[in-house]
């Protein structure tokens, strides 16, 4: 019989994506056969794709189809209730799940998250699809906001009422919980349901995960974009109505702010694209201005003038209404916001007894090895032994990207060759949250250890006619510096070759390092993650 869970929610906006992420990420290393199923979608309307399902199925790349990945519209669910079919829905629910169980090793089901008005039926119904569906049950609650008592009751509840049903309950996740609250839950959490018999977690809010870009701003304002496209996918975390004098507003600014000010105020405008650039202030994700006027001809000419400037909105409305319209905009987790599911991943992976909850899930068995499982088996590996790399193409935006996930995820010390402000100016540029304070930025030129690896250089080339001058030249040359460090013991190993060609990453290995006395070959191999398997 197919593994399957059922995740199911106590209360709308609990995060079902995050978790169903980092389940599909967890099976994924046991098998590439995982399918994604909703019992019952909202809207399937023209046009129309449910969220989830479309971040579930092209983020992983899954082989099902959209029609595959639910059973019925809720629109056919109110139809078949009005001619009293209940057990009809059930029926159709079931044989489009026994379609998708014939092909897949696992699938993981997505219960309905209450968003129509009657949210006591909608649990009902939630309960019998499980229970016909013979799933296990995950029961995921939202504490955000909310008291211990508040976050807490409806899950129980929902555990009595599936064990009543005869389900089996194999976890409980509360998610979007308050610092200050995580460790009471989690208390309590123990208390109430044995650990050795179920998968717990308290997953932190993290305000970044509910934040909108500003593309979702725009478009749900219908904004008009006068500057800034390229920046569009910046988060807005916090938000800011600008009516004072700039020397009091530049005092409220916090990272990734949104101004929200009229468009005849030049200052403010002016005040922050400076702030923006000032390494003195936090960086912001955008100016929307009110009213719906064109800008003054001197301050648009001023921003035409800049290379690379802030997103910059206008909007009809006043600015109070404006600043009300924001605070409702909904923002939605794509399959292409790599930021937001990287952190997803994270926060599921670091607050989740995974070894509990793929213990609760049955044991599935493997053919071969997956790319999921090759690439975790890698990076456990990494953090065991932890490592020294340089990275001697600091200046590239998809190296900084990587060094990123291998900052978050703790795998290795890094180490990045360049100029520190032109690896700032590329983070910058490329909106790259790579925290420079976790590693380490060596310009080769500037090095206190430059001449030493200088001298190196020189004694390993000088049979072969290079002289001291050579070598300084040389070591000036990413590679080289790199490989010097691996050879003086001040790194365990180098990564290049995202924008350097083979030969100019290994000759100097070859020069410097060299190969053992009896070997005389150098060769390499790729290994290639395809969708299905692992080649070498």
């Amino acid at each position: 019989m197919t593994n399957s869970l059922y995740i199911s929610t106590t209360a709308t906006g609990s995060g079902k994506a995050l978790v169903a992420l980092g389940i599909i990420d967890l099976i994924l290393r046991k098998t590439n056969k995982v399918a994604f199923f909703q019992p019952i979608v909202l809207d399937c309307s023209e046009g129309h794709r449910d969220e989830d399902i479309d971040l579930i199925l092209n983020y992983f790349k899954l082989e099902q189809t959209y029609e595959e990945a639910f059973g019925l519209c809720y629109e056919e669910v109110k139809d078949l209730l009005v001619q009293q079919k209940f057990d009809e829905i059930i029926e159709r629910i079931i044989k489009k799940f026994k379609n998708l169980e014939k092909k897949y090793d696992f699938i993981l089901c997505e219960g309905s998250d209450y968003l129509q008005e009657n949210s006591a039926f909608e649990f009902e119904l939630n309960t019998e699809i499980a229970k016909n569906l013979g799933h296990p049950i995950l029961i995921l609650g939202n504490a955000h906001n909310r008291s211990i008592e508040d976050a807490l009751s409806p899950i129980l509840i929902s555990c009595d009422t599936y064990q009543d049903k005869g389900c089996t309950v194999i976890g409980i996740i509360i998610n979007q919980a308050e610092e200050e609250k995580i460790e009471e839950l989690r208390k309590t959490l123990t208390k109430i349901f044995p650990p050795q018999e179920y998968a717990l977690g308290v997953i932190p809010h993290n305000a970044k995960l509910s934040s909108p870009r500003v593309a979702e701003i725009a478009q749900q304002l219908q904004a008009k974009v006068l500057y800034g496209q390229q920046r569009l996918d910046s988060l807005a975390s916090n938000f800011l109505v600008v009516a004072m004098q700039m020397q009091n507003a530049l005092e409220r600014l916090k990272e990734d702010s949104l101004i929200i000010t009229p468009w005849d105020r030049g200052d403010v405008i002016i005040g922050m694209l400076q702030a923006h650039q000032s390494a003195n202030y936090p960086q912001l994700a955008g100016i929307v201005l009110t009213a719906g006027h064109k800008l003054n001809p001197s301050i648009a000419r001023l921003i035409d003038g800049l290379p690379d400037p802030l997103p910059i909105l206008s909007v009809t409305t006043d600015t109070y209404t404006t600043a009300e319209r924001i605070h409702q905009v909904r923002t939605t987790l794509t399959s292409t916001d790599y930021d937001k599911i990287n952190l997803s991943l994270q926060l599921f992976h670091s607050n989740i007894n995974l070894d509990r909850l793929e213990a609760q899930i049955r044991t599935l068995r493997t053919q071969g090895i997956t790319p999921k499982m090759f690439t975790y088996n890698l990076v456990q590996q990494a953090k065991a032994q932890k490592r020294h790399i340089v990275l001697a193409e600091g200046t590239e935006p998809r190296i900084l990207q990587a060094a990123t996930v291998l900052i978050e995820q703790d795998i290795v010390d890094l180490t990045l060759l360049g100029q520190p402000d032109e690896i700032a100016m590329v983070i910058k540029k490329h909106g790259i949250t790579l925290d420079l304070d976790r590693l380490q930025i060596i310009d080769p030129v500037a090095s206190p250890h430059f001449e030493s690896y200088v001298q190196t250089l020189y004694e390993a080339r000088k049979a072969k006619g290079m002289n001291l001058d050579m070598a300084r030249d040389y070591a000036q040359d990413v590679s080289y510096f790199g490989t010097l460090m691996v050879y003086q013991g001040d790194a365990d190993g180098m990564v290049s070759g995202a924008v350097h060609t083979t030969q100019h990453t290994i000759r100097p290995a070859l020069q410097i390092i060299k190969t053992k006395p009896d070997c005389a070959i150098v060769s390499s191999v790729f290994f290639m993650c395809l969708e299905d398997r692992v080649l070498v």
